[in-house]
């Protein structure tokens, strides 16, 4: 199953960070009934719920999903308000590593990093 997941941009500053909010289809299906992601967290509140915050230095500070998604949203800091983000609800497989200092995996990372 796939979560779109979506930074809303804040109404004012005041507070200086964005709530992050989440819904149970992936973008697809969310296009399918409204314009854009904003268009259909506007029209459909009902169907997205509050998961996390992000900060004004954009990132995430409070987010209630697994570490995989977690993860997701650090490797695209800093984040921006209107990012959204597709993210499979299914934590992924763990790759076989082979090889020892130096070594690429079966994964195509080099010593752990993916480039």
């Amino acid at each position: 199953m796939v979560t779109t997941y979506y930074i809303v941009p804040a109404l004012t500053d005041m507070a200086g960070q964005c709530r992050i909010v989440a819904c149970n289809a992936s973008l697809k299906e969310v296009a399918a009934e409204a314009r854009s992601v904003r268009d259909h967290y506007r029209k459909f509140p009902d169907q997205w719920k509050e998961v996390g915050l992000m900060n004004p230095r954009g990132q995430v500070v409070a987010l209630d999903a697994p570490p995989h998604v977690w993860h997701e949203f650090q490797m695209c800091e800093p984040l921006m308000a209107g990012l959204t983000l597709d993210i499979s609800t299914e934590a992924p497989v763990p790759a076989l590593k082979t090889g020892g200092p130096n070594k690429v995996s079966i994964d195509g990372t080099f010593n752990g990093c993916v480039y």
